[in-house]
């Protein structure tokens, strides 16, 4: 299942670090991160659907979208144009996801912000504004405290001790295949089996001084990287 950590507003150097894994089964095509619409949207392509997982702009707004297992809505339109429809959203974030998360839509949560602002929510649930500390979330309403979840924010709160920080720190976070005791494949952080597994790995970080800098590494069903996207801009 999908992993997102975040660390808001609590670094010396940087306003946003974002580190997440989507999982997705290897047969669903998906295009690697690249600048849409004139580039002004950074963000993957779900080639099924036409939608996306995880995306920014150079407004500063970004979004995050992890499904739910429940309800699945046949009919309905595709999760991943949520991301798309807040990132060209002006509003502040727990607006904004209020507006997308009512819609008739199967089951998802959305994590998303704007430059000094930052709210998740889930269908069916509240929307809450994120106070500045480190947060995660997954396959499950926000909240929710599964094993790789809290790993994988102590992870992320000790990666970012120092003012410095190591992308590969992040993205070794992100690499990890421990299952814990009594789970499943998926519940590590990172997932790797022949069918459904971690398709992507996002790095998104903004500097205080307005850098973004923007990774991404795809990979095949043995985990192996077959892609890498290395982007930076100035928030405008």
């Amino acid at each position: 299942m999908c992993l997102a950590l975040l660390a808001h507003d609590c670094h010396p150097r940087y306003s946003l670090v974002l580190a997440a894994n989507r999982d997705e089964f290897h047969s669903r095509p998906a295009q690697p991160a690249y600048w849409w619409e004139g580039g002004e949207i950074l963000a993957g392509r779900d080639r099924q659907a036409g939608g996306s997982w995880l995306g920014t702009s150079y407004s500063g707004r970004w979004a995050v979208l992890t499904n739910l297992p429940s309800p699945v809505r046949d009919d309905a339109p595709s999760r991943g144009e949520l991301v798309l429809e807040y990132l060209r959203d002006e509003g502040p974030p727990v607006a904004a996801l209020r507006e997308l998360l009512a819609r008739e839509v199967s089951g998802c949560c959305l994590l998303a912000g704007a430059p000094g602002a930052a709210a998740w929510g889930s269908t069916g649930g509240e929307v809450t504004e994120l106070a500045p500390g480190f947060h995660a979330l997954s396959n499950a309403p926000p909240g929710t405290e599964w094993p790789k979840v809290v790993a994988g924010r102590d992870a992320l709160r000790v990666a970012l001790r120092d003012s410095a920080i190591d992308p590969e720190a992040l993205f070794a976070i992100l690499a990890n295949r421990t299952i814990p005791v009594g789970g499943e494949p998926w519940s590590a952080a990172f997932v790797a089996t022949p069918k459904f597994g971690t398709r992507c790995s996002t790095l998104l970080l903004v500097g205080r001084n307005g850098h973004v800098e923007f990774r991404e590494r795809s990979f095949d069903s043995r985990g192996d990287v077959t892609d890498e996207v290395c982007e930076s801009c100035a928030l405008v």
